[in-house]
């Protein structure tokens, strides 16, 4: 009986297959990596942006409370309302 042993010789071709599929997966990484970087780099100005907004829309809000609670249109505004001031207040406590 022969027994046959086939040559386990690599060669050139087998190299470059090799070679080629580390090349192929290595490319294929770097640019799932670049899309999750640029979209987290599109996504962070989007939020800067609207942050920077909701600054400016708190910064007008508060400056219309502060308006609302000045000393000038609280008086405006109790007069209008009938409300009289008070100097000394008389709490009524409820319990023991």
């Amino acid at each position: 009986m022969t027994v046959f042993k086939p040559k386990r010789n690599i060669g050139g071709l087998g190299l470059i297959w090799g070679l080629g599929a580390i090349l192929f997966f290595g490319t294929l990484s770097w640019l799932v990596i670049f899309n999750w970087k640029v979209a987290m780099t599109h996504d962070f100005s989007y939020l800067s942006e609207k942050l920077r907004d909701i600054k400016v829309e708190n910064a007008e809000l508060k400056s219309k409370l502060y308006g609302f609670f000045d000393s000038k249109n609280v008086a405006t505004v109790a007069e209008e309302k009938g409300l009289v001031k008070s100097g000394k207040i008389n709490f009524v406590y409820a319990g023991n």
